[in-house]
């Protein structure tokens, strides 16, 4: 494919063109090289504590958003080149 990634959304009119922001978005993400789960969870981990203020890290977190990014961590799986993440 030739598309690295592919955002979309549904307007409310049901056209693809629409901006508002209450539409459905959608992120697919295509692989060229092959990437370990375990892999993204450490990313995701490490871009939320740079996304922290006052030097904060994933520990500092109220442990609901924790325990919500840990769900969100254990959706990732193994890709290899050609897979599509949406």
């Amino acid at each position: 494919a030739d598309d690295n990634a592919i955002l979309s959304y549904d307007g409310d009119d049901g056209s693809s063109s629409s901006t508002n922001a209450s539409s459905p978005v959608a992120l697919e993400i295509y692989y060229h090289k092959a990437v370990r789960a375990e892999d993204l969870r450490w990313a995701t981990l490490v871009y939320v504590e740079k996304n922290l203020r006052d030097s904060k890290s994933y520990s500092d977190l109220p442990l609901m958003m924790q325990q919500q990014i840990s769900k969100f961590n254990d959706l990732y799986q193994n890709v290899k080149p050609g897979d599509r993440y949406l």
